[in-house]
This record gives structure tokens, C-alpha cells and sequence, in this order.
């Protein structure tokens, strides 16, 4: 069995995490820490999720393994069996919904994951979602979550993603059953939840739960609140078992469904398409990946300045290649010109093979935002004014407006938006090409600069993938 190693920062958590747990320190004792296999490193990340999904762990779990938190959250959303019972399904629901404050970059394994089941106020009752014979639960750990639970991390996922989640899940029922109830906390929360999903401003929403509940009621409940969903980290866990019910059959490979960046994890999109674009990561090679990583993480647009031939474009290339986004298919790239208009971003009507009738083709921001796509735009500085104005609408509001086919077309979960900016050279150094509808955009993007790569670092690259050459690379 082959051996692999792990970092001395995690082997360190480990340890942490087995003086606070004895539960997790029995299971440590008959790991072989020094000499770990492949299969014994998959069964402490399977360990790992199990704890994590105990509601009383949680918060320790992703305290203590910061680094590792969305790689462990990840083993759960992707790598396991469809096929859960409702108490399982509402054990994931509360974990995210402890950690998707405290950890942002989870929003997108979030939606993915709601992408394949209901809301956590949905019962599961299709025959999809019964436990299959591959699948041994352990029944001496339900769950047992009240209805001002479920309505708590209904309403911590509206938050989060109100423009997702508005849509995604049917809210009628959530309110026809929740507002009548006789907890006030369970009305409060639905009385938020109403307001987000109508999208009233504050004097709207003040006249509204005023209706509902009395003053003090509502005080009250905005204080319980805000403490029910502190999740401090000081709660004793030594005698806390760890749930069973994940084997490390469902997990094959810790890393399958994220793809590391300079330490920093990206969720796979695709995990079936193969790997195409090469790129030798030298040391600032993977200082701009970290960077980039860093970004798409955040969820910001992305705006990459560095002089011509840098390697701007394939760094977003590569990371597109690594996660599973295919070029052409959910990555758009396009090359914007003086003569690029809003037209191509956003669409127009165009004549078919029939005299007289015309169909919508959407542009590539359209096809984009619909599709939940990465789109990169190349030399946003020759951008024109029009255009800038198409993108600083959607990033100020979460949404773009398409005369003639739209008026509001939400963003997809997934979208990323990146894009590119020549540096001139000058007797001073490298300065930005100016440009009106470059400077609008600047307030809205998060810019990262690439630098050239050294004489040194080419020399690398050369050596890398041409052998042969080692002996005149330097040359």
C-alpha cells in the first residue's frame, strides 16, 4: 500500500482535536500517524465528516481544522450516496448552516447541495431519498430538530443567498405553516424570512412584523436569536460520540472534489472531465493562483492587470481546466475590441432560416449569468462606455436587464466574472492604460497584478517541459 504525507499543521490539529474529544483520541490510537496509508489518511477525513455532522461538534470540528473545513464539508456534499432518510438530511442542514457565517467559502457546496435535495422544511418522502441497502445508518443517532430549528436554518440559508434560495424552494408552504404557529420566536423568524423573500426595505418590513407581533415579543426574539446562533466555541466535548453512518466506501478520495490553489481549496465542478490545459507552476506562478483562488472564493469579480504576454488569460485558463469547466461549454472567454458593443454581451434577435421570424440569441454575459458559467472578458481597458455600463449594473445589483427578452435575468449560483488589463511600459515601470469605461468598472473590481516571470523561472519552465534543452536553457 502506497504511503502519503500530510502536512505537520493538520497532524498538530489532530492531536487538538483528540485531547478535546476521547472518542476521536480511541480512534487516533489505532491510526499509525507515522507510516499513514492512502486508505488510513481517507478514513481520518471520513471520521472527520462524521464528527462534523454532529450537531454538538460542528463548531469545534471547523475551528480547530480551519484549513480542512471545506475539503471535509465537500466528502459530504459530493462524495456520498443520494440515498439518506430526512433525520440525515437535516443533520448536513444544521452543520452548514452553524459554519455558512463563519465560513463563507461554503456557500457554494451549500448550493450544490440543495441543487440535489429540498429544503430542510420539506419532508423526504420520495423513494429517491430512502436509505438503499448499500447505505447502513446507525438509528441510535437521529437527530431530533424542532420546527424553530427548521425554520432558523431555512431562514440562515435565505440570507445567504436570498437571489438563489427565493426561487428554489417553495415558500408558501414554509409561511402558511410557520406564521400561525403559537412560538413567537418560530413567527419572528418567519416574519424575516417573508421579508427578505418580498424584498421589503426596513420601513416596510417595521410596519409588516408590527402587524404580526407585539414590540416586546420582537425584541425579545431579536436577542434569542442573535444568541441561538452565536455558536461560541466552549462547550465541553470530551464525552461527545461521533456519529457512524459514513463509510469510507462512500469517500474514495479525500481531494476528488477540490481542487488546491497555493493552500486555498476551490470545489470541483465537473469531476468527469479530464485535465487539458499544461502550466508549470513556478513559485509566482502559484502566488498568482493563490491570489486567483482567493478571489473566486470571495465571490468578486476578478481583474487581472500585467503587461502583454504575462499570462493573464492562462491563469484563468488553468484554474477553469483544474476545477472542471470546459472552455466553450461553462467557460466563455472573449476578446473585447473598440468595436465590441453591448449587443454581444447581451443579446439580440436574429433572423432564421423561415422569412419573417426571428429568435432570440443570447450574448455571452447572458449566456453566462443564465448558466451560472465563468466568463472572461481579455483587455477590459478598450472597453466602451455602454458596455461598462451593462457590467457595473450587474455587479451593483445581482442582476442585468435585457431589452426585448427581460427585464431582470438573475445570476446562477457558479457565475464568475474575470477580466483582463494591459499595463504599458514606461521609464517609470509598468502604469495602467486609461480608459472611461476602465475606471468606472475599477470600485467594482478586486485586482490582483501578475508579474512577468523571472529569467530564473523560465528557465525552470524550459527544463520542464523540454528536457532536452536543459544544457542551453540558460543561454
Amino acid at each position: 500500500m502506497k504511503t502519503k504525507r500530510i502536512s505537520a499543521a493538520f497532524m498538530q490539529n489532530l492531536e487538538v482535536f483528540a485531547s478535546k474529544n476521547a472518542k476521536f483520541k480511541s480512534f487516533l490510537r489505532d491510526i499509525n500517524l507515522n507510516n499513514l496509508t492512502i486508505a488510513n489518511i481517507n478514513t481520518i477525513f471520513t471520521t472527520l465528516s462524521n464528527a462534523i455532522l454532529e450537531p454538538q461538534l460542528t463548531v469545534h470540528v471547523a475551528d480547530i481544522f480551519k484549513t480542512e473545513t471545506l475539503t471535509i464539508l465537500s466528502n459530504v456534499v459530493h462524495n456520498v450516496d443520494i440515498s439518506w432518510i430526512h433525520e440525515n438530511h437535516l443533520r448536513i442542514c444544521v452543520a452548514l448552516s452553524k459554519l455558512i457565517n463563519t465560513h463563507p467559502d461554503i456557500l457554494r457546496l451549500v448550493i450544490e447541495y440543495f441543487e440535489r435535495f429540498p429544503a430542510p422544511f420539506i419532508k423526504l418522502q420520495s423513494e429517491r431519498f430512502l436509505p438503499s441497502k448499500k447505505c447502513k445508518m446507525d438509528t441510535n443517532n437521529e437527530i431530533l430538530i424542532s420546527d424553530s430549528e427548521v425554520v432558523t436554518i431555512s431562514y440562515i440559508f435565505l440570507k445567504s443567498a436570498p437571489d438563489y434560495f427565493r426561487h428554489k424552494w417553495p415558500w408558501s408552504e414554509f409561511i402558511t405553516k410557520f406564521i400561525i404557529s403559537e412560538d413567537h420566536m418560530i413567527q419572528w423568524v418567519c416574519c424575516q424570512c417573508v421579508g427578505v423573500i418580498t424584498a421589503m426595505n426596513p420601513s416596510q418590513f417595521h410596519m409588516f412584523i408590527n402587524k404580526v407581533l407585539s414590540k416586546s415579543v420582537i425584541n425579545e426574539s431579536t436577542i434569542n436569536f442573535e444568541v441561538n446562533t452565536a455558536h461560541k466555541v466552549t462547550q465541553d466535548i470530551n464525552s461527545i460520540d461521533i456519529p457512524r453512518y459514513l463509510t469510507s466506501n462512500n469517500i474514495s478520495n479525500k481531494n476528488a472534489s477540490i481542487a488546491s490553489f497555493g493552500g486555498i481549496n476551490v470545489p470541483i465542478y465537473n469531476k468527469n472531465t479530464k485535465p487539458q490545459v499544461k502550466l508549470v507552476e513556478v513559485d509566482s506562478t502559484k502566488n498568482n493562483l493563490r491570489k486567483l483562488a482567493i478571489g473566486v472564493m470571495s465571490k468578486k469579480p476578478i481583474n487581472l492587470l500585467g503587461p502583454v504576454g504575462c499570462g493573464k488569460s492562462l491563469m484563468v485558463e488553468y484554474m477553469a481546466d483544474k476545477v472542471g469547466r470546459v472552455l466553450g461549454e461553462d467557460f466563455i472567454k472573449i476578446q473585447l475590441g473598440d468595436q465590441t458593443d453591448s449587443k454581444m454581451l447581451l443579446g439580440t434577435y436574429r433572423c432564421t432560416d423561415i422569412p419573417g421570424e426571428f429568435v432570440w440569441q443570447p450574448g455571452v454575459l447572458t449566456q453566462a449569468v443564465i448558466e451560472g458559467s465563468w466568463l472572461l472578458l481579455e483587455d477590459i481597458d478598450s472597453v466602451s462606455t455602454d458596455i461598462a455600463s451593462v457590467l457595473c449594473g450587474l455587479l451593483e445589483n445581482g442582476h442585468i436587464s435585457v431589452p426585448g427578452y427581460r427585464d431582470f435575468v438573475n445570476v446562477k449560483p457558479g457565475f464568475q466574472l474575470f477580466v483582463t488589463q494591459r499595463l504599458v511600459s514606461s521609464i517609470t515601470g509598468y502604469h495602467k492604460k486609461r480608459s472611461h469605461g476602465g475606471d468606472i468598472l475599477d470600485k467594482h473590481l478586486l485586482s490582483f497584478n501578475i508579474e512577468p516571470l523571472s529569467n530564473n523561472e523560465l528557465e525552470q519552465v524550459i527544463i520542464t517541459l523540454f528536457p532536452a534543452l536543459e544544457t542551453i536553457a540558460s543561454i
